[in-house]
């Protein structure tokens, strides 16, 4: 089943967002490797992806590739069967969880995670990471003009020191390693609102599993600011009107990630078989 994109690689290379040499460089070096976990036959689109989050530079280009199949070889319970089951939708219950329809003038893509219910008994840890990382995949494919980045606002404002039993240090340790290493997508920016005491623990437990170069990304915003108080990170036209934006309500968008979900399960399952059937 071939791969489906809203963007053909020929057309962003006539762009100038990458070159031809480039993909050709990407795709002879795939011809030579031998480790087992990275399919050779990775279509131009997708290398055009890895491409741009590396800045167009081929060996970090080859590095993040390599990291990319190996993590999601080791952890299938994060990357293996996507597709919208019961607990994804409870999932959908109490959290909002939305790639912004509106792109930043810099043209970057923002995601929106914000917890809605406090009962920490409903806290899946590996649902939640696993929907934030279906949702980059998402906002890669979903429109003929790739994001050059992403921006996180995370609001866990609801979330209290019984979270903390839910921590699993190796999942997150995966994650962390996956967000710095393989992730298809250059990170701008994590925004922490409504910061408090609970997520301020979590981050003095796991702070040593986060390099400098993505914990610099981060910035934790106090509760009780106004909403002008966003508009100097985040435009008010790429704000939900829950902080004080022009965009719908996170709840109306998280109705479109379930939609989008859905929609991506065919590529999921075609990616999920390309790893799976390396010559």
């Amino acid at each position: 089943m071939p791969f489906k994109f809203k963007f053909k690689a020929e057309d962003l290379i006539s762009k100038g967002r990458t070159s031809a040499e480039n993909v050709d460089a990407i795709k002879s070096w795939l011809q030579t490797i031998e480790d087992e976990f990275v399919p050779k036959n990775l279509p131009d689109e997708m290398i055009v992806l890895f491409l741009l989050c590396c800045e167009n530079r081929p060996e970090l280009t080859k590095q993040t590739i390599t990291w990319n199949f190996k993590l999601k070889r080791q952890c299938p319970e994060l990357h293996d069967n996507r597709i919208v089951t019961k607990d994804t939708e409870l999932m959908f219950d109490i959290w909002s969880i939305v790639s912004s329809p509106k792109r930043t003038p810099e043209n970057y893509v923002i995601h929106y995670l914000r917890l809605n219910d406090a009962d920490c008994k409903k806290f899946d840890l590996t649902e939640i990471f696993r929907a934030t990382l279906m949702l980059m995949d998402v906002s890669l494919r979903r429109t003929a003009d790739p994001p050059d980045g992403l921006v996180v606002v995370m609001d866990f404002g609801l979330a209290g020191l019984r979270h903390l039993t839910k921590m699993n240090l190796d999942l997150m340790r995966h994650y962390f390693n996956y967000l710095q290493e393989a992730l298809p997508m250059k990170m701008r920016a994590i925004h922490y609102l409504n910061s408090n005491f609970a997520l301020k623990k979590v981050f003095s437990l796991i702070k040593f599993l986060i390099k400098n170069d993505l914990f610099d990304t981060m910035t934790f915003h106090p509760p009780g600011v106004s909403d002008e108080y966003f508009y100097e990170f985040i435009p008010k036209d790429c704000l939900p009107k829950d902080y004080g934006g022009d965009m719908p309500s996170l709840n109306d968008l998280t109705k479109l990630t379930r939609q989008q979900f859905i929609d991506c399960e065919e590529y999921w399952k075609t990616e999920e078989n390309l790893r799976k059937n390396i010559e």
